[in-house]
C-alpha cells in the first residue's frame, strides 16, 4: 500500500482528565486546612473591589432532614455553616472563574492576586456543597455530581421561588436575615453583593476526611481575628471587617468544652458583631482614595511612568473584640506608602516587567507603626501580598516594617520563592523577579516611608513619639534576615542624604551631614559635653544623638562617611572660629578638659590656658613662658600675674 493523507487513517484522542474529586483533592493536598482558607476569600473580595467583609458561623443544626425529590439542594442550605459576604458583585468572568480548576483569570489583570483560582478550591477543607449568591444568580457546587457537565448549577434569584427542585423554605431558613437577603430579594431578583454559604461537613467523604466541628470554628475564627488586624494596611479597596457568631443554646444546656464556651461568649447573632477591624484616614475618604489609585493603577498597568508615583496615607486601624462580656477598643497609627517606580530601570528589569509569565506590575508598598506607649519591636516586619503570608519563618524579614509587593509565590501562596541557599544568582525569571523588587524597587520605598515619618514628625512639633517612629523604623541590621539583608543596605545607602536624623538644633539632617555625638559623652561630665555641643551647634554643625541601632547599622555600610565629635574634630572646629575666645572662663577650661582627654598635644596653638589676671594664652612651644607656682608666690609678684598659670587648672594638670 502506497502513503496516504487521508483524515480516515489518523485517530485522535484527548486528554483523559481525572475526575473532578481527584482534582480536588490533589489541591487540597497542597493548601493547609487553616486560615488561609479565610484569606483566600478576603482575597477575592478585594479584587472583586468589596470595601467590606462579613464573616458569620451559624451555629445551630438545620435542613438535616431526609426529603424527597425537593430535598436535593436541601444540603447546600445546611447549618452549621460558615458564611461569608461582601458587597461587590460576580461578574460574568467570576461565574467563570468560580468554575475552573488549575486555572485563573490573574493573567487578563495583573492587579488581581487570587481571582477565583486554585485558592477559592481550598473552602472544600470545610465543605463538600459550597453556594454562592451573588447579584441576580445563585450557583450550587456539587463535586460529587458524577456528570462533570452537571457540577456547577445556576438558577437566577427571581426563578428560585418557583424551582420544583428546591424547597424555598430551606433557602429562606438558611439565607433569610443574613446580611440584606429577606423575602423581598426573590421578589427582586437582586442580590446586594456576594454570599458565600459552606455548610460544614459533619462526616467524611469522599473529597476529605476532616469533620469540621465547633473547635476547628473555633482555631479558624481566632485565627483570623489576629490576621485581620493588620490585613487591612495593604489590601486594594477592602476597609473593614466584621465577624459574628449566631448560636442559640438550649435552655439548660451546659457548656462543657472550652470551645463551646468561646463561641457561647462571643455569639451575638446576626447584627452585633463580636470583632470588627476598619481603616480609615482623618477624613474619612479612605475608600474613595484606594480606588482612585486603584484606577490610575490599572491605566498604567505594567508600563513603567516616567516619574516615580507615590501614594502616602495616614491611617488608623480601628480594632473593637468582644469577649468575656465587654468589649475592647484599640486604635494603632500607620503610615503607608505604596511606590510605583519611574524611569531610570535596568533593562533586565524591564524585560521581567514585560513577561507574560510573570505578569506582576511592579508597585509596592511600606508600613510603619506610630506607637504612643513607644513599645517598638525592630524586627517585627512581615511580609505581604496585599495580605500577610502565613507566620512562618520565611515570611519574617526581621526588618521594622512591613513589606507589600507582587511576589512570585508558591503554588499554595504561602511562601516567596527564592533561590537555593547554595544558588548565588536566581536561574529561574520568576525567582530573579522577587530578587530585584528586593534591590531595585523596594529600597526607594523604603527611603521614601521613612522621610515621610521625618516630614510627619515635623509637623506634630517632633513630639518625642513621633521621633521615634521615624528612628524604629530604621532597621537594625543585627536582626534583619539574611534574605533581606540586600534590602536593608540599599536603604542604608540610599538614606545617606535624606533628612531623617533629629539634630539638636531640633531640625533634620542626614547621615552624610551629620555629627554623631554617641561616642563623645564617654568620661565628659554633662557641663562639659554642654559647652562642647554649644561650639558646635553654633558654628553650625548637625550634632545627632541617635539610637545605638541606628549608628551601628550606618556603620556597617558606610562607617567612612560617619562623622563623630571627639577632641580633634573640635580643636580643628576651634582653630577655624576664633569666637570661642570671647566665652567665659569656666566654658574655656571645659573645651580644655575635652581636648586633652585624647592628645595633649591637640591644645597647641589655641587660646585656652588661663592666667591669673583672668586672661588666656596660647600653648605654644615658641610663645613667652610662663610658670605654675604657689598661691604665696605668685602674690608676692602682681606686675607678673600675667605670667603665671591660674590655681586651679595648675591643679588640674598636675
Amino acid at each position: 500500500m502506497g502513503d496516504s493523507d487521508s483524515e480516515s487513517d489518523a485517530e485522535y484522542a484527548g486528554i483523559e482528565q481525572p475526575p473532578i474529586i481527584h482534582q480536588l483533592k490533589r489541591i487540597l493536598d497542597e493548601y493547609s486546612n487553616d486560615v488561609q482558607i479565610i484569606k483566600e476569600l478576603v482575597q477575592n473580595a478585594d479584587d472583586a473591589g468589596a470595601t467590606e467583609l462579613k464573616v458569620l458561623y451559624e451555629g445551630d443544626t438545620f435542613n438535616h432532614e431526609d426529603g424527597g425529590k425537593k430535598a436535593r439542594y436541601r444540603k447546600f442550605f445546611q447549618a452549621p455553616a460558615l458564611v461569608f459576604y461582601n458587597n461587590a458583585k460576580f461578574t460574568d468572568v467570576d461565574w467563570k472563574g468560580i468554575r475552573q480548576i488549575y486555572s485563573s483569570n490573574k493573567a487578563d489583570d495583573p492587579m488581581k492576586i487570587g481571582k477565583f483560582g486554585l485558592g477559592f478550591k481550598s473552602v472544600f477543607h470545610l465543605t463538600d456543597n459550597p453556594c454562592i449568591l451573588s447579584g441576580d444568580k445563585v450557583m450550587f457546587i456539587d463535586p460529587h455530581q458524577g456528570n462533570p457537565g452537571k457540577v456547577c448549577v445556576s438558577v437566577k434569584v427571581c426563578k428560585l421561588r418557583g424551582w420544583k427542585r428546591l424547597n424555598i423554605k430551606e433557602c429562606l431558613h438558611a439565607f433569610n436575615g443574613r446580611f440584606g437577603f429577606s423575602d423581598n430579594t426573590l421578589d427582586s431578583g437582586q442580590f446586594e453583593g456576594t454570599l458565600f454559604w459552606f455548610p460544614l461537613r459533619h462526616c467524611a467523604s469522599k473529597l476529605s476526611e476532616n469533620i469540621c466541628n465547633d473547635e476547628q470554628v473555633t482555631m479558624l475564627l481566632r485565627a483570623f481575628m489576629d490576621e485581620a488586624k493588620r490585613s487591612l494596611l495593604f489590601l486594594k479597596t477592602i476597609c473593614s471587617v466584621q465577624m459574628f457568631v449566631h448560636k442559640s443554646q438550649s435552655e439548660g444546656e451546659i457548656v462543657y468544652s472550652r470551645t463551646n464556651g468561646f463561641l457561647s461568649i462571643i455569639a451575638r447573632g446576626y447584627k452585633n458583631p463580636f470583632f470588627f477591624v476598619k481603616i480609615e484616614n482623618h477624613d474619612g475618604t479612605l475608600v474613595e482614595k484606594k480606588k482612585e489609585i486603584l484606577q490610575e493603577l490599572e491605566s498604567v498597568g505594567r508600563t513603567i511612568p516616567d516619574q516615580t508615583k507615590m501614594w502616602i496615607h495616614n491611617v488608623f486601624v480601628k480594632v473593637m473584640t468582644f469577649e468575656h462580656c465587654k468589649e475592647e477598643n484599640t486604635v494603632k497609627n500607620w503610615i503607608v506608602v505604596n511606590h510605583l517606580k519611574g524611569e531610570p530601570l535596568s533593562t533586565r528589569f524591564k524585560e521581567l516587567l514585560s513577561d507574560d509569565d510573570i505578569c506582576n506590575p511592579h508597585l509596592v508598598g511600606l508600613a510603619a507603626p506610630i506607637l504612643e506607649t513607644n513599645s517598638y519591636a525592630h524586627d517585627s516586619g512581615h511580609v505581604f501580598v496585599y495580605q500577610p503570608l502565613p507566620q512562618e519563618s520565611s515570611s519574617v524579614t526581621g526588618l521594622p516594617v512591613h513589606v507589600n509587593a507582587f511576589f512570585v509565590l508558591s503554588q499554595n501562596r504561602r511562601h516567596i520563592r527564592w533561590p537555593d541557599n547554595n544558588e548565588k544568582q536566581a536561574t529561574d525569571k520568576k525567582i530573579e523577579w522577587n530578587m530585584r523588587l528586593l534591590t531595585e524597587i523596594l529600597p526607594d520605598a523604603y527611603v521614601a516611608l521613612v522621610t515621610e515619618l521625618a516630614k510627619y514628625s515635623e509637623r506634630h512639633e517632633n513630639n518625642d513619639i513621633y521621633v521615634k517612629s521615624v528612628y524604629n523604623a530604621i532597621p537594625s541590621c543585627e536582626k534583619v534576615n539574611e534574605r533581606w539583608m540586600c534590602l536593608a543596605q540599599a536603604f542604608l545607602e540610599n538614606i545617606q542624604t535624606k533628612p531623617i536624623l533629629l539634630s539638636k538644633s531640633i531640625k533634620w539632617t542626614c547621615p552624610s551631614s551629620a555629627v554623631f555625638i554617641d561616642r563623645a559623652l564617654n568620661g565628659s561630665s554633662n557641663r562639659v559635653w554642654e559647652h562642647v555641643a554649644d561650639v558646635f551647634m553654633e558654628e553650625g554643625r548637625s550634632l545627632v544623638e541617635a539610637e545605638p541601632h541606628i549608628v551601628s547599622s550606618l556603620e556597617k555600610v558606610r562607617s567612612d562617611h560617619l562623622t563623630y565629635v571627639d577632641a580633634a574634630l573640635l580643636r580643628n572646629l576651634l582653630a577655624a572660629y576664633e569666637a570661642y575666645k570671647s566665652k567665659n572662663i569656666q566654658v574655656k577650661i571645659d573645651l580644655l578638659m575635652f581636648l586633652m582627654k585624647d592628645d595633649i598635644k591637640l591644645i597647641e596653638g589655641l587660646q585656652l590656658l588661663p592666667l591669673v589676671d583672668g586672661t588666656f594664652t596660647e600653648f605654644d612651644a615658641n610663645a613667652q613662658s610662663v610658670f605654675y607656682e604657689d598661691h604665696s608666690i605668685v602674690y608676692s609678684f602682681p606686675e607678673f600675674k600675667s605670667r603665671f598659670v591660674a590655681g586651679s587648672i595648675a591643679n588640674w594638670f598636675v
